[in-house]
């Protein structure tokens, strides 16, 4: 099916977009391909480049007026697609996209089109728990909660949930598992957390300054976990560290700390262990102002409940800095610099 701009069939599945639009009632269209091929022969017998063809899809279909969102299979070809006009940039993960770093990257590259970022990266430990007992049921939850945790640290939404306790395990969302009571209660907190501070993880202004100011020779914020120094702090997700993601804001620092300090991989499509390490993070933050005010919240702790942690002046890495100590990391924290 040959989608170029003027061929029959673009008018045709057009037609249909219309059709299911102001007919069927949809609010919109989600546009999904394999993710192959990436080129094919057209019926003259040349080679044509697909990516160009889907933007050029997105944009007329966007020209109608309703809103549409495209599928980046495997990340494909998001760098093409988050320029068209859509309302996201929409990947679903497939590998060789199977650790946390490649998470993370994926995010860091879709958000340089300035559009909200939807990760679709379906668990499958929940699906595996319904047939091997081995597994159970809270090694799927904390696989949940860590990969939430992390997509949403770099500013994405995560989509998994489904209606009336579902969860999302592989792409036919016909096939799905449900929820227990226990997971339920923590995938609503999860899911309040993200509503209520969505200042903190969503704004689209904010910069990831991590590995620039934060780990590393030239840095001049100082994470270190107690008992491992630096070395208990990784930028990438790597397991036995405290996973930190730190965003400037023009008001504000936001520091993301995620404890994989009891896992022994960085594949997020496993089961993930208990987090029985509650890890305790020393931070120095930069005396930006005199007026900076230092909290923390956790989907973990305090229904949510953000709290103002103590501060004290210190020398830090470069110049003065207000150290903090954030006690019993459980799963995910969520630490927020007011500058003014």
């Amino acid at each position: 099916m040959d989608c170029a701009e003027g061929k029959p069939w673009r008018a045709c599945i057009l037609d249909q977009y219309r059709y299911a639009v102001a007919q069927v009632g949809f609010d919109g269209i989600h546009m999904d391909t394999y993710g192959f091929p990436k080129t094919a022969w057209d019926s003259d017998g040349q080679l044509v480049e697909l990516s160009p063809q889907f933007v050029s899809l997105i944009d007329e279909w966007a020209d109608h007026g309703d809103v549409n969102i495209f599928n980046n299979v495997g990340g494909w070809p998001a760098d093409a697609t988050g320029r068209a006009h859509q309302e996201a940039v929409y990947i679903e993960v497939w590998p060789p996209h199977t650790r946390y770093r490649h998470m993370r990257q994926l995010i860091k590259d879709a958000r340089r089109s300035g559009k909200p970022v939807v990760m679709a990266a379906y668990l499958e430990p929940f699906k595996l728990r319904q047939v091997d007992l081995r597994i159970g049921t809270t090694g799927a939850l904390h696989a949940y909660r860590l990969l939430t945790a992390a997509i949403c640290a770099y500013g994405a939404t995560h989509l998994i949930l489904g209606e009336q306790g579902a969860v999302l395990t592989q792409p036919y969302y016909s096939d799905y598992t449900r929820l227990t009571d226990a997971e339920r209660r923590v995938v609503q907190a999860y899911s309040d957390f993200q509503v209520r501070y969505r200042e903190l993880l969503y704004d689209p202004a904010s910069i990831e300054i991590t590995e620039s100011h934060v780990l590393g020779e030239n840095r001049e914020f100082s994470v270190e976990v107690d008992g491992l120094g630096a070395s208990g702090a990784s930028f990438d997700g790597e397991p036995g560290t405290v996973w930190t993601v730190v965003h400037r804001q023009e008001q504000r620092i936001v520091i993301n700390l995620i404890n994989l300090m009891d896992q022994d991989d960085s594949n997020w499509n496993t089961a993930k262990k208990d987090s029985t390490t509650a890890a305790v993070v020393r931070i120095q933050i930069p005396r930006y102002t005199d007026t900076m005010r230092i909290f923390v919240a956790s989907p973990d702790k305090d229904h949510g409940d953000a709290r103002q942690l103590d501060s004290t002046l210190v020398t830090g890495p470069r110049t003065s800095a207000l150290e903090v100590i954030v006690e019993d990391l459980a799963w995910w924290s969520v630490i927020w610099v007011e500058l003014t």
